[in-house]
């Protein structure tokens, strides 16, 4: 048996330096709101790197258009 595993991902709060890590189901306090910040925070980056990709684009910009329905990860 190797050490305890965490069931939820680590969280890094970037505002406090904070790390928070869920062990055996268990949330420690403020993990809630650090994951959610942390999700505001890729989609933010996400539409940055949108923006930028648009907007360099010189010649031709590709934007793939898939025949299935693109799932979001939760």
């Amino acid at each position: 048996m190797g050490p305890p595993r965490a069931i939820k991902p680590e969280i890094v709060d970037r505002a406090n330096g904070r790390l928070f890590v869920s062990l055996f189901d268990v949330s420690p306090d403020g993990y809630d709101d650090a994951h959610a910040a942390e999700k505001a925070e890729v989609e933010r980056e996400r539409v940055r790197l949108w923006y930028v990709t648009t907007t360099r684009a010189r010649e031709l910009l590709v934007l793939p258009r898939p025949s299935v329905p693109i799932a979001r990860n939760a």
